[in-house]
């Protein structure tokens, strides 16, 4: 059976904090610089093996990590799947992150179609209060040239009233003469 670095790693990991947690905890940069493994991998090793119950932490200025079961009790095959099972959830993680982040693309595709839509019909909008507010300007103009309309025609009407009154006056004393000349036609052959 080929095992894994990971594998490996987490075995000397375990077999480091084995043979020098007899005197307490044993802190993860000792076994980093013993071993020649990276903090950050060993963190990462250390989280499945807690998990698993293979490793105890403490806490504080004398922490560090110890085992939390015998070492005869200690089986390769069990931490090889565990460690292997921390692997597998966080490339099962990796790809629900690569899932989600490809919905999230999506989406923001289908926001961004959307937001053109909606742009669209603002412009659109836009375009329509602009042809409103021009039609508006214009129906006042012309409400305003009817008006001056109206106030010419109500000057016309009052000024043709006048003449028409003044036309009235005239033809009655057009008629009050015409009938004085007749009585004067009249009293002028009868004599």
């Amino acid at each position: 059976m080929q095992l894994t670095t990971r594998s490996r790693y987490g075995l000397r990991m375990l077999l480091d904090i084995a043979l020098h947690g007899a005197d307490g905890p044993v802190r993860i940069q000792d076994i980093a610089k013993r071993r020649k493994i990276s903090v950050k991998y060993l963190e990462q090793l250390i989280r499945a093996l807690k998990k698993a119950g293979f490793i105890h932490s403490k806490r504080g200025p004398k922490g560090g990590h110890v085992l939390a079961v015998a070492p005869e009790e200690i089986r390769v095959g069990d931490v090889v799947r565990a460690i292997q099972s921390g692997a597998k959830s966080s490339i099962d993680g990796v790809e629900g992150a690569t899932r989600a982040v490809d919905q999230a693309t999506e989406l923001a595709g289908r926001s961004g179609e959307v937001l053109e839509e909606i742009v669209s019909i603002v412009e659109s909008s836009s375009d329509q209060v602009r042809s409103i507010a021009t039609a508006s300007e214009q129906q006042s103009a012309a409400s305003e040239e009817i008006n001056r309309a109206v106030d010419d025609i109500n000057r016309i009407s009052g000024d043709t009233a006048e003449a028409m009154a003044q036309a009235t006056r005239s033809v009655q004393d057009l008629a009050t003469q015409a009938e004085a000349l007749r009585n004067l036609v009249e009293a002028l052959k009868a004599d």
